[in-house]
């Protein structure tokens, strides 16, 4: 199996896992204060664009960017 897809395969539940952990935290930790949706709400949530892989495979980077 190509060392490409054998880090993939390994990385993507690993990068899953790490980007919807503290979201699912933070969604679990606001559900019990029951107000509604704010426009400030919007400016902090963080959106995490497509995984690369570096050419020699040994590190998967992506972005995260906020609205301003």
């Amino acid at each position: 199996m190509p060392t490409y897809t054998r880090l993939l395969r390994t990385a993507a539940p690993a990068l899953a896992l790490a980007i919807t952990m503290p979201v699912s935290r933070s969604l679990h930790a606001q559900a019990p204060s029951g107000r509604a949706l704010a426009i400030e709400d919007y400016y902090r949530v963080k959106t995490v664009g497509g995984p690369e892989l570096s050419p020699d495979g040994k590190w998967v980077a992506y972005t995260v960017s906020t609205r301003v």
